[in-house]
């Protein structure tokens, strides 16, 4: 249930930023990556608030669940951006990048939430 949860905020997320891109673009026609830096921007707190409550419903710290959370969208957004810059140094096809991205960086930003981000209290973990 909580994977779809996520696969829903993640969606609603990505619907928001390409509302933002296009929005910046044609008003002030910047450059595509400048666009994709400051839409991804102002897409953190929305795609933060939504994990939070909605996909992982936790109730600890807001502050520094928020500075995880972004250290772990900043560290998502280098990733994906160097693998898809890497496979095109490489001379691969740009659709590898692409795809590549589209499944290394939500697994693993849903490990890296479930576990640092918005972590289960103690009292409520499985327990072999």
């Amino acid at each position: 249930m909580r994977l779809w949860r996520f696969v829903f905020v993640g969606g609603l997320s990505t619907i928001l930023y390409g509302i933002f891109s296009f929005t910046l673009i044609l008003i002030l026609n910047l450059s595509a990556f400048t666009t994709h830096l400051m839409a991804y921007a102002l897409v953190l707190p929305f795609s933060f608030l939504g994990h939070r409550r909605i996909t992982f419903s936790y109730k600890g710290p807001g502050l520094w669940a928020f500075i995880r959370f972004s250290l772990t969208s900043v560290l998502a957004l280098s990733v994906s951006s160097w693998l898809v810059w890497y496979l095109q140094a490489t001379g691969s096809p740009a659709v590898w990048g692409i795809v590549a991205t589209m499944v290394i960086v939500p697994m693993v930003s849903y490990l890296v939430m479930s576990i640092w981000v918005f972590p289960e209290p103690a009292q409520h973990r499985k327990h072999p």
